[in-house]
């Protein structure tokens, strides 16, 4: 008896005694006890966000967040955005190598939320750091640890908004520099001339245009590109998303269906996550825009000069990327067309000219012009997308003038030396002009000197 009172389960109990069954209850409650109480490496499925928001900043994510916690999705415990993975972890880390960030990252979704919110592991979480997207480090961590039972069950969001939009929210919500749309054009100066002339800056010392090249599993943790503009460039991180995760465990959103198809979008979204998110309307929130510190529309002359630098030849890769998608089925079901993007409200910086004149400058070539014309004769009176494609070029086009000379892309200014997040409210911009102010036109002449 003494035997098996020290170790009623092991072999030497069986053999001397029969083991009164309370004793073995007893054992066997305290013993599941203690193992549940152990830290694990890998978790439960409580603790790994099965939904992971990944951005664009600035593409409604906070709204698509907001809908998810009313349908009963958890958030971490710091809130929408949890910082460990694209924050936390050092960028001299190999993702393959950082076991120890696990338990760290895992620690976050627990079953009361930032919210207050109990009882998480019945919808389960989701992570919606907008930075997610363009984080190189953090599709090969979840891959590499998180539980390979829990990986199907993932799912993977990514609302894209067009680049120039992008750029200029994201300026209003961080800079609140004013009405002027000038100084948002040399801002977007600054960074067109380091773009163009391949400059090299954190996190890209062989120049910001090698920024992507030569990534591999076994790359170093790089959190974010180090100009906002190559924010804008979602062609490389929705393909370093894919290579790591399958294309139908991705939903890839154009966030012009948010802004003019939100029900037919909820419900293709709900139906992806499993979740009903049509019950409420979806909210408007982040609408730095709209105050009176913030740039309404930016010069015409600084959307060209975005265009014609790097976003146009950006856009049409992720296009391309798109259409063949959806021609061969690879995204999930209900994943929306994703159509090309609406040209965003402008205003004419330069009073010699107008609206119009400045955007033919940068027009798309004629086989993709006339592809936009025909889907605009689809188009519905109500506003909507350009036909089944989805959005069209040249919707929402704003035809006044706006301010005469001043900080545009011709005129000189303070250093562009700065890394991603940073102020370049001066220096001088590419090729003639782009950033717009008076007397600047929309071209990006000069050639990038790429660095080998």
């Amino acid at each position: 008896m003494k035997t098996c009172a020290i170790d009623p389960a092991g072999e030497a109990c069986k053999s001397a005694c029969k083991c009164p069954a309370s004793l073995l209850k007893k054992f066997e409650s305290e013993a599941a006890a203690t193992e549940a109480a152990k830290p694990s490496l890998l978790g439960t499925e409580g603790q790994w966000p099965r939904v992971l928001l990944l951005g664009t900043q600035k593409g409604a994510t906070t709204a698509f967040a907001r809908t998810f916690e009313k349908a009963g999705l958890c958030s971490s415990t710091q809130g929408k955005e949890c910082h460990v993975l694209v924050k936390e972890i050092s960028n001299m880390e190999y993702p393959e190598n950082t076991s120890a960030s696990v338990a760290k990252y895992t620690s976050q979704f627990t079953d009361r939320d930032f919210s207050g919110n109990t009882n998480c592991s019945v919808r389960g979480h989701y992570d919606g750091n907008p930075f997610l997207l363009t984080d190189r480090g953090a599709p090969v961590f979840l891959r590499t640890f998180m539980p390979h039972n829990l990986q199907p069950k993932v799912r993977l969001i990514a609302s894209l908004r067009e680049p120039t939009g992008r750029m200029l929210s994201w300026h209003n919500h961080h800079r609140f520099t004013g009405p002027d749309p000038r100084v948002f054009a040399a801002h977007a100066a600054s960074e067109i001339e380091v773009w163009m002339e391949n400059g090299n800056l954190e996190n890209a010392h062989n120049g910001v245009q090698n920024f992507w090249t030569n990534m591999s599993k076994h790359s170093q943790w790089v959190h974010s590109p180090p100009l906002d503009m190559m924010i804008g460039m979602y062609e490389h991180g929705i393909k370093w998303w894919r290579t790591h995760w399958p294309r139908d465990q991705l939903f890839i959103i154009n966030y012009d269906h948010f802004v003019y198809e939100n029900t037919t979008l909820l419900k293709a979204l709900g139906n992806f996550m499993d979740l009903d998110l049509v019950d409420e309307p979806m909210p408007h929130v982040n609408l730095h825009s709209a105050t009176e510190r913030s740039i309404a529309a930016m010069c015409c002359e600084t959307y060209c000069a975005l265009q014609l630098a790097a976003y146009r030849s950006a856009n049409e890769g992720l296009y391309q990327m798109m259409d063949e998608d959806s021609a061969n089925h690879a995204g999930p079901k209900g994943e929306l067309a994703f159509g090309r993007y609406s040209v965003p409200s402008c205003v004419a910086c330069d009073n010699s000219t107008t609206a119009e004149r400045i955007l033919a400058t940068c027009a798309p070539p004629k086989k993709e012009k006339a592809s936009a014309t025909k889907a605009a004769a689809g188009a519905s009176e109500q506003g909507k997308p350009c036909g089944k494609g989805g959005p069209c070029h040249g919707q929402r086009l704003q035809t006044h003038g706006g301010g005469g000379g001043g900080a545009g892309a011709g005129g000189h200014g303070a250093s562009h030396g700065a890394s991603h997040g940073a102020s370049h409210d001066g220096g001088h911009g590419s090729g003639g002009g782009g950033g717009g102010g008076g007397g600047g036109h929309a071209t990006a002449s000069k050639k990038p000197s790429r660095t080998k």
